[in-house]
């Protein structure tokens, strides 16, 4: 069976790609932060880092997650909100992405043609 993909609900789109970029950022942010006391050491050692390094690794431990979730949540969602609306602008102009999927169909309301027998006793028990 072939199918379209004519459009994209942007506001579904949005609050997707607005927890899993949220998520991405606090990943790389948690990964920068335990990066942060060798590159402080780095810096401190080629004498181009001012005050005291050591002082900076707690707060950047604590900081960094949330200052990229927070960036790469935002700046994510505004360029997934941009490519769905190219997406539905180019699938008016030129269709959708076809998807090909194979295998028996199985219907969601998959209801019995002759409902069950209830009894006037099962709804009157307590």
């Amino acid at each position: 069976m072939k199918y379209e993909i004519k459009r994209i609900g942007v506001w579904s789109t949005i609050k997707v790609g607005f927890l899993i970029w949220g998520l991405i950022g606090f990943l790389f942010g948690v990964y920068m932060a335990l990066m942060m006391p060798m590159l402080i050491s780095i810096l401190g050692s080629l004498g181009t880092f001012p005050g005291d390094a050591d002082a900076l690794a707690p707060v950047a431990l604590i900081f960094l997650p949330f200052m990229y979730s927070f960036m790469a949540a935002v700046g994510g969602t505004i360029i997934t909100m941009i490519v769905a609306g190219f997406y539905n602008l180019i699938c008016r102009l030129i269709g959708g992405i076809e998807l090909d999927i194979e295998g028996d169909m199985i219907h969601p309301l998959d209801i019995p043609d002759v409902p069950p027998q209830r009894r006037l006793d099962d709804n009157l028990s307590v």
